[in-house]
Parts: structure tokens; C-alpha cells; sequence
């Protein structure tokens, strides 16, 4: 069986994947929307999702215990540990595309080109660049390789029909409020978002304009709580974790601000990662404003 990656690799593979070394960590609820059990499946697994997304690592160990005992691969500043990788015998590696590092015209670099003499396929994936876009390839290539194409359709077919509702529903809608996204809120200094990437997408198919956009040249990078409340965006939303103080705090003036000219307008949203497994679901919670939050992947 055969799938195409992230970075256009042809990943091929002789049986359907059984011994996955999952280096893309924070990549487990996408796996497990396709294979509930996937963690049986699992060899090793990256630290940055237990870092990242601890309450959804901590929601994956009550539900499997079995997950804390994996070992952990540390793909950071260092590089990559081939030789840890290549010691484990998995029959797939899935990395991160950040994790693989820069490739060559031909699509390698000396960790793939490593792997690949070792004979361990490698699947690189690429969920955070622009995952408006590339989600439903990605989710294909990891139905793919372990033998789960059905569940994959599935959820593709779900999300692309989803996302049409969200476009005819917008038709004619001259209103683009800017969005402030706060990402991994109270998990990382305030305040982390998008700027070129990433979420920009999404804001931008829901009919909004990313309020960072102007301050962040590159994919994403951090915004201050000055210059947070220096935008003063119409519509906040944090996603992960609980919300930061700073964040809080302009919330709560914001919707104070807000409800003295219009009492029912208040927009502030916090949207966390359900336990579902979906990375494109959310449950509602109340935020310091007092609303429940909006569905956000």
C-alpha cells in the first residue's frame, strides 16, 4: 500500500501499519478518530503532546494506561533520535513536518535518507501550516497506512460537508469581524497566534479577519497582553488549555466595555479540545465574560 506525504513522498508499505512510532505526539486525537484502539498500535510517542495538550494526554492515559508506559521520543533543539527510532523496529514513523527538518529538491535530508537505510518508512505529516487545507490529505495518508481508508473517508466526507454549510451560509455576508485567537491558552505565555498560517484559514472561511495578522509576519508568534488590548478585536477566542489571567482580564473588560453599549453583544469564546478525540471538535464552556463558548476547532 502506498500514500503521498506532507512533503509529496511516495510512503510505502507492505502490510498495514501495526508498530507505529508516533513522533508527531500531539497527532494521537487524529489517529484515534480513525482507530480507537490506536494506541495497541503504538511503539513510542512524541513528548510534545503531553507538553502542548496535557489534559488531553491525561484524558488518553485514563482512557489507556498503557499510553504512559511508551516510551517517549524528545525531538527537539537536538534533532531527532534516529538511533532510539531505528532500535524500536517500528514498521512507520510518522514525524511532524518541524521534526523532519529542511528536505532537498528531491524531497530527503540526511535523518529521512538515515530512516529510510535502517528500512523504517517515514510518513511526514503537516497538520499546523494551513490545516484548512491540509487536513483531509493528511487524514487520508494516516487511513491509508494503517489500513483504516473507510473511517478516513468518513471524516473527510464529515469535515468538507461541514465547511460547505459554513461557505453558502456565508453568501452575501458583508460583516468580517477581526478575531484575536489566543492559542494554547494558560499553557504558553500570552499570547500566542496566529499570524500568516495556521488558523488564519479558518478565521477566514468563518467570515472573520485575523486581528494578528498585521502584527505577526510569519506563520505565528506571540502578541503581547499591551498590544492585545491595543487591538481591542470585536471577538476573542482561546483554544486549549484555561484561559491565561492576561486574557481573562481583557475579557472581562471587554465584555464590560461591550455590554455598556450593547447589553446582549459579548464575544468573548473559550474553545478547548474535546475528549472525543476530534482535533476539530470543542465542547462549550463559560468564559470570563459569562457566554459558553463556540464550537472551534
Amino acid at each position: 500500500m502506498t500514500a503521498t506525504d506532507s512533503l509529496g513522498r511516495a510512503v510505502t508499505l507492505g502490510a498495514p501499519a501495526r508498530r507505529i512510532l508516533l513522533a508527531a505526539g500531539r497527532s494521537l486525537p487524529a489517529l484515534a478518530i480513525l482507530d480507537h484502539a490506536v494506541v495497541d498500535r503504538l511503539v513510542a510517542v512524541g513528548r510534545d503532546l503531553p507538553r502542548q495538550n496535557p489534559d488531553i494526554h491525561q484524558a488518553y492515559v485514563a482512557r489507556f494506561p498503557h499510553l504512559a508506559a511508551l516510551p517517549v521520543i524528545e525531538a527537539g533543539p537536538g534533532g531527532f533520535p534516529a538511533e532510539q527510532a531505528i532500535a524500536l523496529a517500528p514498521d512507520l514513523v510518522i514525524l511532524d513536518r518541524a521534526q523532519a527538518g529542511a528536505t532537498g529538491p528531491d524531497g530527503g535530508n540526511p535523518l529521512l535518507r538515515t530512516l529510510a537505510a535502517a528500512g523504517l518508512p517515514v510518513a511526514v505529516i503537516d497538520l499546523h501550516g494551513h490545516p484548512l487545507r491540509d487536513t483531509a490529505p493528511v487524514m487520508r495518508l494516516l487511513g491509508r497506512l494503517p489500513g483504516r481508508e473507510r473511517e478516513a473517508e468518513d471524516f473527510t466526507d464529515f469535515i468538507e460537508a461541514h465547511l460547505s454549510t459554513v461557505t453558502a451560509r456565508l453568501t452575501g455576508r458583508a460583516a468580517t469581524p477581526a478575531v484575536f485567537l489566543h492559542a494554547h491558552a494558560g499553557v504558553t505565555p500570552c499570547c500566542f497566534s496566529p499570524g500568516q498560517g495556521t488558523f488564519t484559514d479558518d478565521i477566514l472561511a468563518a467570515g472573520g479577519l485575523n486581528a494578528a495578522a498585521s502584527l505577526l509576519p510569519g506563520t505565528a508568534g506571540q502578541v503581547s497582553a499591551e498590544a492585545l488590548l491595543g487591538l481591542d478585536p470585536p471577538v476573542y477566542v482561546a483554544t486549549g488549555g484555561a484561559t491565561s489571567p492576561a486574557a481573562a482580564a481583557w475579557c472581562s473588560a471587554r465584555a464590560l466595555r461591550v455590554r455598556r453599549r450593547r447589553p446582549r453583544s459579548r464575544r468573548c469564546f473559550r474553545a478547548r479540545a474535546s475528549r472525543s478525540s476530534s482535533p476539530r471538535s470543542a465542547r462549550e464552556e463559560p468564559t470570563a465574560s459569562g457566554r459558553a463558548s463556540a464550537p472551534h476547532r
